[in-house]
């Protein structure tokens, strides 16, 4: 049955009349609509799903006609409005290695202002919609993921989305380990891999704009590879030496060059280049850890001292690092181009704006080092069982800087010492 009612806007109005109506015992469907006498007319459609120990969700969509004032005035509205509101649901146990899910809110930006009926939707200005996809195959190191997301602000009618994202790992693996093994782990087989894929396009633009050729132009996006590589060792049964390699790769497919316009005076920005443009990084590091303890125990004929042992434990560690410089003119990453009518120039790189960025320019090597300390002693205590209490005196004292090897002065980094300790069981 309708309601009725009179709005200042669209006068006098019967909206809620229509029919529910049921298909299964999964679904249902309610249509309803209604009429304002300065010519404004809605419907809707409100529709349920479910299916037991599977799904569920529901689906809302609104459309309204909207027609406020005389043609000609200041303040006349004719336009149409309209929202789409959909969720699901999956049950976990449904598909076990896989999950749907969805939360869209799409709405014109009128809908808020001139057609909602509930203050839920009269007050919202932002609305935010997701679709999620997952995907691990059971006894694989594999994973997929996909994911779309649309932002609206209803009041600068601006939109925000990414359409879509994918990525796809593949966690670390031992590609050189042996499948029967025999023995002690050889060092090849120490070594370890793993492999993620992601694909971004995104764009940003006012609603109107949207599916304008200038918006397609703005998009930003690519695919990018990361391949990192690592080993762990122990040599002379005490000093951890872990070896990595970190390999980066970025597919684009379009280019935005610059150049100097003497006839302007500025910088022109070009027209974008379409065509596959292949961008790859790496760097490479080694790090090195140890531990050394050091033991004092009070001797037989002193037994009866209150302070028992002191036990000293320090932790160096140590690690190098080396980055090419991708800014190489050889690489074709970055370009200089003169910036102002006195002859200046400035660097840019054609690819900034697509979805990854670019490598960084500037080569890089240096040394990392810190050196961690704690000192505990064992006193007599007639309250423990043992006869003994712990106690920490330094739970940690450490040093830690670096050191560029590539820096034009000031090498060597600040050194930052940091102490740690317990006073009391409150402080």
């Amino acid at each position: 049955m309708p309601t009725y009612g009179e709005e200042a806007r669209r006068g006098f109005y019967l909206r809620g009349l229509g029919y529910y109506f049921t298909f299964s015992d999964h679904l249902d469907l309610t249509l309803t609509g209604g009429y304002y006498t300065l010519g404004s007319w809605e419907v809707q459609a409100i529709s349920r799903y479910m299916k037991r120990y599977k799904y569920s969700g529901n689906m809302n969509f609104n459309y309204a006609k909207v027609r406020s004032g005389d043609k000609g005035d200041a303040d006349f509205i004719n336009q149409n409005t309209y929202q789409i509101q959909w969720t699901h649901t999956q049950d976990p146990k449904a598909n076990p290695g896989s999950t749907f899910s969805a939360s869209v809110n799409l709405a014109s930006s009128g809908y808020s202002k001139y057609s909602a009926t509930n203050l839920t939707d009269m007050l919202s200005t932002q609305t935010n919609s997701s679709i999620a996809y997952s995907k691990s195959w059971a006894g694989t190191p594999f994973s997929l993921a996909m994911n779309m997301a649309v932002s609206q602000n209803s009041q600068s009618e601006a939109i925000s989305a990414t359409l879509p994202n994918i990525s796809f790992n593949v966690s670390k693996f031992f590609p050189l380990k042996r499948r029967v093994k025999q023995g002690a782990d050889r060092w090849y087989e120490k070594i370890s891999m793993s492999y993620s894929t992601k694909m971004s396009n995104a764009v940003s633009a006012t609603e109107k704009d949207i599916f304008t050729k200038e918006t397609f132009k703005n998009m930003r996006n690519g695919i990018q590879h990361s391949i990192p590589v690592q080993a762990s060792f122990t040599l002379f049964n005490h000093l951890n030496i872990t070896p990595n390699v970190n390999y980066t790769e970025r597919w684009y497919f379009k280019k935005v060059e610059r150049q100097w316009n003497p006839e302007t005076n500025k910088v022109d920005v070009l027209d974008p280049e379409y065509g596959f443009y292949r961008l790859y990084n790496y760097n490479s590091g080694v790090s090195m850890s140890t531990t050394l303890y050091g033991m004092w125990q009070v001797k037989e004929k002193y037994k009866d001292f209150k302070l028992q042992a002191i036990r000293h434990t320090i932790s160096p560690q140590m690690s190098f690092s080396y980055t090419p410089n991708f800014g190489n003119q050889k690489y074709g990453y970055f370009q200089t181009i003169q910036s102002d009518s006195t002859g200046k120039t400035m660097t840019y790189s054609p690819f900034s704006e697509n979805a990854y960025g670019t490598p960084t320019s500037g080569q890089n090597m240096s040394l990392s080092f810190s050196l961690s300390q704690s000192l505990e002693v064992k006193v007599k205590s007639d309250r423990d069982t043992t006869g003994v209490k712990k106690i920490k005196i330094i739970d940690d004292l450490s040093i830690s800087g670096s050191y560029n090897f590539l820096a034009d002065s000031m090498k060597l980094s600040t050194l930052s010492i940091g102490l740690r300790s317990t006073l009391s069981k409150k402080f």
